[in-house]
């Protein structure tokens, strides 16, 4: 079963996180996730939301677990003004 997870935070460095995130991209050969979006809150331009897909709920445990991920939430969190908060999604229902 698919698993989403939201990670929502805000931050006044949004180009350092970008920069993290893409660094981390670069240096990661087999991501455990099968897609990933990030937004802006339209009408608070400092509030972010990261929308990752895994295909499993294992998947996501696995990514959890990596040490990769483990420094890369700790630096982006050093660059948060709030959260990040984590909301963990089993997906039900998907339609096109």
């Amino acid at each position: 079963m698919t698993f989403i997870q939201i990670v929502e935070f805000e931050t006044d460095q949004p180009e350092q996180i970008r920069a993290l995130a893409n660094q981390m991209r670069a240096t990661n050969s087999s991501p455990h996730w099968s897609r990933l979006t990030t937004t802006r809150d339209h009408n608070n331009p400092s509030r972010y939301a990261t929308i990752i897909e895994f295909p499993s709920w294992e998947a996501a445990q696995e990514s959890n677990a990596d040490p990769q991920t483990q420094d890369f939430a700790r630096q982006m969190g050093a660059l948060c003004s709030a959260g990040p908060t984590f909301t963990n999604l089993d997906v039900e229902e998907t339609m096109p």
